[in-house]
């Protein structure tokens, strides 16, 4: 039987939360700000839609190695985190 006090936040899942709600926020930012992009470029007409198309395809496979360089990096920083070996001021 499951209780209330099972689903309660523990240290681990704070400072998980602490890594990844920076991480969502950033992406989440990001992503709106293209959507907002898009909606501005297809009120210019069909001239410029299929350009921001390609514009966009161009931008995300640039994209894709800093994008996998933050989350490789996200993972390593929860892993010394976890393991007590985050960075220290002092």
């Amino acid at each position: 039987m499951k209780r209330k006090r099972d689903f309660s936040f523990n240290t681990h899942s704070i400072r998980a939360l602490k890594i990844g709600i920076p991480l969502a926020l950033q992406e989440f930012l990001t992503r709106l700000s293209f959507l907002a992009l898009c909606a501005f470029v297809n009120r210019l007409g069909l001239e410029a839609s299929p350009g921001y198309g390609v514009a966009c395809k161009t931008v995300n496979f640039v994209m894709l190695v800093p994008s996998s360089l933050m989350h490789s990096m996200a993972s390593f920083v929860a892993q010394n985190v976890g393991a007590s070996n985050g960075y220290r001021n002092g």
